[in-house]
């Protein structure tokens, strides 16, 4: 007998809109420049979440994809590093247990946007 049934077993898919700050050389400024990026991202995530259905407890293992839509296209590091407040945020609002190397498994994309129309999708799946 055939198994049609998904073996997803949660799904949570949401876009925040502006763009998450790129480091450049290693520099975002101050301290406080670099809490004050880190902090908006997260409440924005946690913004977001609050719309949206959770896991009944956060998951231990997690495919995560995070698109960047934006005019200009970073090179891969910076993208990367970009969503870090971002995953952090998943943390935080408990959609993960942890954002360790073995908990998820992170595909950083990149799509070309319209300037002055910037935004980021997240894409979580367990």
């Amino acid at each position: 007998m055939l198994n049609l049934m998904s073996t997803k077993k949660y799904h949570l898919e949401f876009v925040i809109e502006g763009l998450p700050k790129i480091t450049s050389n290693g520099s975002q400024g101050s301290w406080r420049a670099k809490y004050g990026n880190s902090k908006k991202w997260k409440q924005a995530v946690l913004h977001a979440l609050a719309s949206k259905k959770l896991p009944s407890e956060p998951l231990k293992k997690a495919k995560i994809t995070l698109t960047r839509i934006s005019s200009t296209q970073p090179d891969f590091d910076n993208l990367a590093i970009s969503f870090k407040p971002v995953i952090d945020g998943l943390v935080e609002g408990n959609i993960l247990v942890d954002d360790k190397v073995n908990n998820v498994n992170v595909t950083y994309r990149w799509k070309k946007g319209s300037p002055g129309d910037g935004s980021i999708k997240v894409e979580v799946c367990a």
